[in-house]
């Protein structure tokens, strides 16, 4: 090609553009009609390929996750958001996904010391793609002492506070100021705490400084200035009235004690036949119901007075003493001093002037124009309330205008000899009542709707959930001998047996119920002391096998449907009543077996047998050492006939590991780490449910129990109730069962 035909070259501004199509080239640089000469230029770039587009661009994160901090068991949650483009969430944990984490927020719910050093990270997705968040890192710390692990405690208790115990809710009153005050406790309870008070606003329950003794007290009140004045029975028949001060100074108030009459006067001169209620009203005054014939006002300087009654007939009305009463069994006084009464199952009312009338009653509810109730409370509107004495007992709401209607039905709790409490009303209209089976004040609303006020009452069932929503319960008719045991695993799983069944805990709380067949009294479960491979250790009909992970069972030992303490290999051996099974390190099984004594015996005899690891079963001698912990190495600890804890190595040598402190403290339970320490779980007096720690070198310390606070609370060294069952951890973490819930000791 000759210079006069070669094209000219474009323009070099037109060569930069090395993104851009040739025909977009061509037509801005005003190159050559029909677009088919190459480029110029440009590197050499010879055109003719279209350039990648652009990456997608996922959602703006707008607000990332931020790292936290926690103490194990308490709740972590991390949040996340974008820009309005995103259209789907998914969290995750150390860059894999967790299943169903699809919101803007993740709570870790129970976090542990696994979880310490997490990272969790939010995508967003959006048309366009995704992005992720930056990482939020987890801190987990394990505080020593004593940590809930699943479970809600409850039951019998001396525990202050909103999530306090009650011991035996007794006798119920409502200080016009607003205060709830109650005898909690009984003789044969081992703890006495007294007079509690209960916050109206929150049910925080407060012990109050006053004398034990009023739990003889068949009556209370508590005037404005936190007086308390009680009717104590102590001898059958209630003659004074007592005064407790806020210090706690109790003196007599009214009446004389052990001289009955029926005298007004001043203080000390007064006499009274037998007193029964004690209502208080607005302005301080006492009313008493005095040997359910007359009604008696004691005014704040002790002064008493005869309002009404006495009169002949036994159901008259009429003013003063020209009225008669048959038999009252329950009153209750308005803040103006007006009073409503049961007398011989009829209503009756008596002004604050002593007029007695006996209101017509309309039976709205279909029950008994009888009313058989014990106790009643009035509301500021006028209204009464009457709790029957049938069972369960039914709460009849009696209005203003005589109209009878059933308000509630009290849960048939324990069994037909609940007690349940007087009534008592505060001024938004609101009963409440205690209910010694569960240990608990209910609270019943104007609605009729009923919840748990204050104490916290025992499960009563088993329910697999995660930390405080799992229950455990142990089922007593289904087995002989209904107790709770312990097991751990090294992975940090602990199983809680209950005899009819075996319950797994993992680290995190969460509680599952092993697929084992139903256990009855025939078929009992123990946990392994150390059960490394998830087996358990079953009795049924005499026969003793081992059940594995999968679910097989493997005979081990015993004659189905033979009893006996026949000693053998295999099924050349028998037992009676096997019970309380136990590996130790080296592969034998410990268990008591119990043989009932003929008609004649005072008792029963039980036997220690030992299962070796080929299936041998031997009869120990008999020994005065009772067996309550197998170690690992082979070593026993027991308690011998003066109440001492000896330890027996394999070899046969004992030695006194700790004497006995006397009758009152009773040990419950023992455990033994890898490092020779040994743990007893006791109840010491009537003040202390307590873990004890003895090393080998002897020395001895409590590293969970606060003498005086009975019940199961977190903390250093925090409080225990009863405590059932005791084990200690590969890691050498204590673990015990106390109130229904499975506690950790972190030392």
């Amino acid at each position: 090609m000759s210079p006069q035909t070669r094209p000219r070259p474009l323009p070099r501004l037109c060569g930069r553009a090395a993104l851009l199509s040739l025909a977009i080239a061509l037509a801005a640089c005003g190159g050559g009609g029909g677009g088919s000469a190459p480029a110029a230029g440009g590197g050499g770039n010879t055109g003719g390929s279209t350039p990648a587009p652009p990456a997608a661009a996922g959602p703006a994160i707008t607000s990332q996750p931020v790292s936290q901090s926690v103490v194990a068991g308490q709740a972590a949650t991390f949040a996340v958001a974008a820009d309005s483009t995103t259209v789907s969430y998914q969290w995750q944990r150390d860059g894999k996904d967790i299943p169903g984490a699809a919101g803007l927020t993740y709570t870790l719910a129970h976090p542990q010391a696994a979880d310490n050093g997490s990272t969790f990270t939010a995508v967003a997705t959006g048309p366009r793609g995704s992005t992720a968040s930056t990482a939020a890192v987890l801190s987990v710390s394990v505080p020593k002492g004593l940590a809930l692990v699943a479970g809600t405690p409850g039951g019998p208790g001396t525990l202050d506070g909103t999530d306090g115990r009650l011991a035996l809710p007794g006798v119920l009153a409502i200080q016009p100021s607003g205060a709830l005050y109650l005898v909690d406790a009984a003789a044969l309870y081992p703890f006495t705490p007294g007079v509690r008070a209960i916050d109206l606003a929150t049910g925080a329950i407060a012990t109050q400084a006053r004398n034990p003794a009023l739990r003889e007290a068949l009556a209370i009140a508590v005037d404005p200035a936190g007086n308390l004045y009680d009717a104590a029975r102590p001898t059958g028949t209630a003659t004074a009235i007592y005064r407790t001060a806020p210090d706690g100074t109790r003196t007599l108030f009214a009446g004389a004690a052990d001289q009955a009459g029926n005298a007004d006067g001043a203080g000390a001169s007064a006499r009274f036949t037998d007193a029964r209620g004690l209502p208080m009203d607005a302005a301080g005054n006492l009313y008493v119901n005095d040997g359910g014939k007359t009604i008696r006002r004691v005014a704040p300087n002790g002064t008493v007075v005869t309002l009404a009654g006495g009169g002949a007939g036994d159901m008259n009305d009429g003013t003063g003493d020209q009225a008669a009463f048959q038999q009252i069994g329950a009153i209750a006084a308005d803040r103006a001093g007006n009073l409503t009464l049961i007398d011989n199952g009829v209503l009756r009312r008596v002004s604050a002037a002593g007029v007695v009338t006996t209101p017509r009653l309309v039976f709205a509810d279909g029950g008994t124009a009888y009313l058989g109730g014990s106790t009643l409370a009035v509301d500021g509107a006028g209204n009464a309330y009457e709790r029957e004495s049938d069972y369960p007992p039914r709460i009849r709401k009696i209005a203003a205008d005589g109209t009878v209607t059933t308000l509630a039905t009290l849960p048939a709790s324990g069994s037909g000899s609940t007690y349940y409490t007087n009534l008592v009303a505060d001024a938004a209209g609101n009963l409440y009542v205690g209910d010694d089976s569960s240990q608990v004040i209910r609270r019943i609303a104007p609605t009729g709707a009923m919840t748990v006020f204050a104490g916290r009452a025992a499960a009563q069932t088993n329910v697999d959930a995660t930390g405080a929503a799992a229950q455990f319960a142990l089922t007593p008719a289904l087995a002989a001998d209904a107790h709770y045991e312990l097991a751990t695993d090294a992975q940090g799983n602990i199983y809680v047996g209950e005899v009819d069944r075996v319950r797994k805990v993992t680290p995190g709380g969460a509680v599952t119920t092993l697929p084992l067949p139903p256990g009855n009294r025939a078929t009992s479960y123990y946990p392994t002391s150390e059960a490394v491979d998830g087996s358990v250790l079953a009795v049924s009909n005499g026969v003793i096998s081992r059940i594995d992970a999968a679910g097989v069972s493997h005979f081990i030992a015993g004659q189905a449907g033979v009893a006996g303490v026949a000693d053998g290999v295999g099924a050349k051996a028998s037992f009676t009543t096997p019970q309380r099974l136990a590996e130790d390190g080296l592969g034998n099984i410990w268990l008591t077996d119990t043989v009932p004594g003929p008609m004649t015996d005072v008792g029963v005899k039980v036997y220690d047998r030992k299962i070796a690891p080929d299936g041998t079963v031997t009869t120990l001698a008999d020994d005065p050492v009772g067996i309550a912990y197998w170690g690992k190495d082979g070593t026993r600890w027991g308690l011998d006939a003066d109440r001492n804890v000896v330890r027996i190595a394999a070899d046969g040598t004992r030695a006194v590991v700790r004497r006995s402190r006397g009758i009152d403290e009773q040990i419950t339970g023992m455990t033994a780490d890898r490092g020779g320490n040994l743990y007893l779980a006791l109840r010491e007096g009537a003040d202390l449910y307590a873990v004890r720690k003895i090393t080998p070198a002897g020395i001895e310390t409590v590293i969970a129990g606060n003498p005086g606070a009975v019940g199961t609370h977190a903390g250093t060294p925090g409080s225990l109730g009863p405590i059932d069952a005791i084990t200690t951890a590969p890691d050498g973490t204590v673990y015990v069962m106390s109130e229904g819930a499975l506690v950790r000791i972190l030392q």
